[in-house]
């Protein structure tokens, strides 16, 4: 998550708002880097979340809604921003940034590399943020 970003999360089950809750004071974040919003996400989204104002949405609901869900989605992403060669050289802490690389990205392209030649795992690379690594065990 970037240095400003706040998480938000909508669920209608009390206990999995006390658990991420939990989880995510537990990460070391402070309060105010978190919103948990009670109620089913359909509901909730349409008036209190922002348009193009996330850079990521998850949901996990009623398959017969996925459709409103794909609607709300679009609705609150917002676009990405497209990286030229004079942004990705004026980051310092990018993987494609010129000269030596650090133990860290060095240690993240491992990382990548090794879910992706798995044979247990199906796994994408999303464009959000630095890149986010999804994974499934097949």
């Amino acid at each position: 998550m970037r240095p400003d970003g706040v998480l938000t999360t909508v669920d209608q089950e009390p206990e999995h708002q006390q658990s991420a809750r939990q989880a995510f004071r537990e990460a070391g974040f402070a309060g105010n880097r978190a919103r948990f919003i009670p109620g089913p996400g359909h509901w909730t989204c349409c008036p209190r979340l922002a348009d193009s104002g996330y850079d990521l949405v998850f949901c996990d609901g009623d398959r017969q809604e996925y459709q409103d869900y794909l609607a709300e989605s679009l609705r609150l992403l917002r676009p990405l921003e497209a990286w030229s060669p004079s942004k990705a050289s004026s980051r310092t802490d990018a993987p494609w940034t010129p000269g030596p690389q650090p133990t860290e990205v060095l240690r993240l392209r491992e990382l990548v590399r090794a879910v992706r030649e798995s044979q247990e795992l199906v796994s994408s690379l999303l464009p959000v943020g630095d890149g986010l690594l999804c994974a499934v065990k097949r």
